[in-house]
């Protein structure tokens, strides 16, 4: 029993001496993050390419199990924006029925990373890097989200970003005002919103959501804009149903699904662990770099067997759940818990969501994920070697796949680093600082 009481200090510290304060915290914090993550996970999985309802799933089985194991205390687990560009690749590439194979076969290598001890040497991947990949990602995600903001017809997809781009700018006359305005108007109340004292403690998020929603709701000029029911259906209701006998062991010994699993499980462990530095920058805590793998493996069975995506930490809704107060594991436990009872119990109310808003909630999350003005005083203040390899990531990112954009600009960084050419700061400090100024 000592060796029990003894593990679970080391394993769960903010767990213990747990009090009502602490829980009152935790519920207040929980249930922010959990509305939060509402349009969030809906709006991720359209521009993933699966259905809606499969990033409520993730967001709900993935989150509670990745907070309930996590080496990091406050971290927020679900779909994540860095994610989108991979796996619209890979089922583009693969087809989206192997996507819970590789989200196995990811979560299996995390857990094989941390058994052999690597969490503490991921998560000191340069800043440069770091910034190069995240900028990278948001210009894909933005791009990717103006055909559905402005309502653009007519459109082919294609393969490569710079194909997808030039097909949006060429269909721009195409666009649809009513959609537009609705998007336009999403935007701006996420914006402005918290700028307004009587509902600053209102997600801005849900409020544009909710607002759109009924704009075309009852509003006759905006019948026609596209909803999540007029383009997907309806959500299913109930709680998602464990399917462990549609997986086959033929398709998880295929050697062709391997890289793009350990693409995964490296974006994975490289968002998650820098999430928890973050984390442990904004609490005065310190996380456990392994077993915050280890978790994140489990999360992403999880995730696999109830139908969900890959799952990773999140810095921003990390950010916001500490903000918000959060105490303990258990808020984060509490935010996957609103959005479980939201699909047992609210699900089909999503019908209504315009397609134009939950791109604006998008828009908005690949601006804050680029983390623009750290680029910009980067390359501005940095020594031109510094600037070369966060470039060399963004540009290579955005034109071939982020595997490339982090591989080249970390060849180009140790060949810089072993001439002794490079210095800088750790990225963590810095970003942490921008959070906890925020």
């Amino acid at each position: 029993m000592d060796k029990i009481k003894t593990e679970f200090r080391r394993r769960m510290p903010d767990l213990v001496g747990y009090t009502k304060q602490k829980l009152m915290r935790d519920l207040g914090a929980g249930i922010t993050v959990g509305i939060v993550a509402l349009p969030l996970s809906l709006a991720l999985a359209i521009a993933t390419g699966v259905p809606p309802i499969l990033g409520l799933y993730t967001a709900g089985i993935a989150g509670f199990l990745a907070a309930l194991f996590s080496g990091s205390a406050y971290s927020v687990s679900g779909p994540a924006a860095a994610m989108v560009p991979i796996l619209a690749a890979i089922i583009q590439n693969y087809g989206l029925q192997q996507i819970p194979y590789i989200t196995i076969l990811a979560a299996l290598m995390l857990i094989t990373f941390a058994l052999i001890g690597l969490g503490r040497y991921i998560h000191k991947v340069p800043e440069s890097v770091i910034l190069g990949f995240t900028a990278g990602v948001a210009i894909v995600i933005l791009f990717g989200q103006l055909n559905n903001f402005l309502g653009l017809n007519g459109l082919e997809p294609h393969k490569h970003f710079a194909e997808n781009a030039w097909e949006t700018i060429t269909h721009l006359m195409s666009i649809s005002l009513p959609v537009a305005i609705v998007g336009v108007l999403a935007l701006l109340i996420i914006l402005y919103a918290p700028k307004l004292k009587a509902i600053t403690k209102v997600p801005p998020t849900l409020i544009a959501v909710v607002v759109a929603t009924l704009l075309v709701m009852f509003v006759p000029m905006f019948a026609g804009v596209p909803t999540l029911g007029s383009q997907f259906g309806a959500l299913p209701l109930g709680f998602p149903s464990l399917n462990l006998g549609a997986f086959s062991l033929e398709h998880l010994l295929n050697r062709d699904l391997w890289f793009p699993a350990f693409q995964v499980a490296a974006l994975i462990a490289i968002e998650s662990l820098l999430c928890a530095v973050v984390a442990d920058r904004l609490t005065k805590t310190k996380h456990r770099s392994n077993q915050e793998l280890a978790a994140q493996g489990v999360a992403n069975l999880g995730s696999a067997v109830f139908g969900g995506i890959p799952a990773t930490a999140v810095i921003a809704r990390t950010g916001t759940i500490i903000k918000a107060g959060a105490a303990s594991r258990l808020a984060s436990m509490l935010h996957a818990a609103i959005v479980i009872a939201f699909i047992v119990a609210l699900a089909p109310i999503a019908v209504n969501i315009p397609l134009s808003a939950l791109s604006a909630v998008l828009i908005i999350t690949a601006v804050r994920i680029s983390e623009y003005k750290e680029v910009a005083h980067f390359v501005r203040h940095k020594n031109w070697r510094l600037a070369s390899v966060l470039m060399t990531t963004l540009v290579l990112t955005v034109f071939t796949d982020l595997v490339i954009g982090v591989s080249a600009g970390l060849i180009l960084h140790l060949a810089y680093r072993a001439h002794g050419q490079l210095r800088g700061r750790n990225r963590s400090d810095r970003l942490g600082e921008s959070i906890a100024s925020a």
